[in-house]
């Protein structure tokens, strides 16, 4: 029997998750009340890295600190400055620490201090010590640009780091069609081919991937993990449906996971971001969802 879990029932009892959640042992400037030792997941690049000598670099890299104020310094104690226009590659390993430089993003990888992989990526634009912009992609990790995973972990990062994301200018690339606010019409057949690129998506502390898609005549079931960064995933589906005429969708299959104020959260955070694109389709939430 198919297990459906009821939002509507249950909206007073996410919003009281939520609030927990947004006050998870931080502070209010985003530093974490309780210093822990972060740990992002990290993986080599899918794409082999060329074998070059990067002796010479090794002083021509950064492994920058930030301080209360998010601002980010060199070894020196200097305030970091990209190269052209401010511009600089960077890495993220497992451990949170970034490597940063005008160089490739290979040579970077072989610079890291830890060798397990990266756990985020990209260029950004950094004068004076001051983030300004981000584009969370690269050739190195091309495929796994594609992936929502890395680019939620970045944004954890920096947030810890004290770094203002709301004055940062972040590019969306990697962003999911319905969290960018580009969703097409929703509709059982937009579903069976636009689910992944549409679904696939990414906040500040969590990130939403799409597991599988099962496709009915009438119906497509869209199968979620719902992941909050540095800890354990839920799932839901949602299921499209098409009744006489009329396009529904309700949340089925819900596994809260080992972190349920957690999930709960992202969750209630899908739902938000689901409803004016459900509303603008002319479709509606299942009776009861």
């Amino acid at each position: 029997m198919q297990k459906v879990h009821t939002l509507a029932a249950k909206d007073e009892e996410i919003g009281t998750n939520v609030a927990a959640t947004e006050t998870w042992d931080r502070t209010p400037t985003g530093a974490f009340d309780k210093p822990r030792s972060p740990i992002y997941e990290a993986t080599p690049p899918s794409k082999p890295v060329r074998d070059i000598d990067v002796s010479d670099w090794k002083d021509k890299v950064t492994y920058p600190r930030f301080d209360d104020s998010g601002r980010m310094f060199d070894q020196n104690n200097t305030p970091f400055t990209g190269g052209a226009n401010g511009w600089a590659d960077f890495l993220m390993d497992g451990d949170g620490e970034f490597i940063t430089g005008n160089s490739y993003h290979g040579i970077l990888y072989k610079l890291q201090r830890s060798r397990d992989g990266s756990a985020a990526f990209g260029i950004w634009r950094v004068q004076d010590g001051w983030l300004g912009e981000v584009n969370p992609v690269c050739n190195t990790y091309l495929e796994e640009s594609l992936d929502p995973k890395f680019p939620a972990q970045l944004r954890d990062r920096l947030i810890n780091r004290n770094v203002d994301l709301t004055k940062v200018k972040f590019d969306t690339e990697s962003q999911g069609k319905l969290w960018k606010g580009e969703a097409p019409v929703l509709s059982v057949e937009r579903m069976r081919t636009d689910a992944e690129s549409v679904f696939k998506g990414y906040g500040d502390d969590f990130w939403v991937d799409v597991t599988k898609v099962s496709r009915h005549p009438d119906q497509v079931d869209v199968a979620l993990s719902l992941n909050p960064v540095r800890g354990e995933p839920g799932q839901v589906t949602v299921a499209v449906q098409r009744v006489d005429g009329l396009t529904t969708v309700r949340f089925t299959d819900f596994e809260m996971g080992p972190e349920r104020t957690r999930t709960l959260a992202v969750l209630h955070e899908l739902r938000e971001t689901m409803t004016p694109w459900i509303a603008e389709s002319g479709a509606i939430w299942h009776p009861g969802a």
